[in-house]
């Protein structure tokens, strides 16, 4: 079958979908498997290199090669954080960065999710290196992270990248969501991750809010100025893209 013609490659594979049930067939709009995979892989994959050739459609002459830069093309003022998360050790306690391990955490504003009404909140996923995918999507993440979820604070598509570099994450036996409940000392770790990327998250978004003297219209206002029409010039995966680094440290004070 010319599906899987491959010219003898022996370093390829073939998924082939058949006779599927997708959608609701009393939608107006007609469900598209394939336009939705097209969509939904590279948001599911964060780290793949451009030499992995994958492709996807309905025929061998159709067949469509994704490109991996799901985030870079969509989030405006694309930031990275590196934060120390120790798994036993309360972040207020004592030495908390002892036996502390490295999280990379991605922020930025969603320039196309900023135009849908309802869904402008900030979003949280979680990509675990041990599964290679994301595994964890919390669409309102402000109440997880302690900000503010009054209003329209945290929102402007505010999105939250957990890049679990090392793979460090708890994940439950099918490796499809973190999994705390599982180490000994799970609700320290939970609290510490969510602790230290919700105090990112809210200087991120403080810092770039306070250039227009704290008003959320201004704010929503640039973002949408980027439009939401596709960058055509040739983008780098998130992993090597060149993006705002803050070197930034915080410190607990007590109440």
């Amino acid at each position: 079958d010319s599906v899987l013609n491959f010219f003898d490659n022996q370093y390829v594979f073939a998924v082939i979908l058949t006779n599927i049930s997708y959608g609701n067939p009393k939608d107006r709009k007609a469900a598209d498997p394939i336009k939705d995979l097209q969509t939904e892989i590279p948001r599911t994959y964060l780290h793949i290199p451009p030499s992995f050739d994958f492709r996807i459609g309905r025929s061998r002459a159709s067949r469509e090669k994704l490109v991996f830069h799901y985030w870079p093309q969509r989030l405006v003022e694309l930031s990275s954080f590196t934060v120390m998360i120790n798994q036993n050790v309360p972040w207020h306690g004592s030495n908390p960065h002892e036996g502390a391990y490295k999280l990379r955490v991605f922020l930025g504003f969603d320039r196309f999710r900023i135009h849908m009404a309802g869904e402008t909140s900030a979003s949280l996923y979680v990509y675990s290196r041990e599964s290679g995918r994301m595994v964890k999507y919390e669409p309102d993440a402000r109440f997880i992270l302690g900000l503010n979820a009054s209003g329209s604070f945290y929102t402007q598509g505010l999105t939250v990248l957990i890049d679990d570099i090392g793979g460090n994450l708890p994940l439950n036996p099918t490796k499809q969501d973190v999994a705390f409940g599982e180490q000994e000392n799970g609700e320290v770790h939970k609290d510490n991750l969510y602790t230290w990327v919700g105090s990112v998250t809210k200087f991120f978004y403080d810092y770039h809010i306070n250039k227009f003297d704290k008003k959320k219209t201004i704010l929503t206002k640039k973002i949408k100025e980027f439009g939401k029409d596709l960058v055509q010039t040739p983008l780098k995966e998130i992993d090597r893209s060149h993006v705002t680094t803050f070197n930034a440290e915080f410190r607990h004070y007590g109440k």
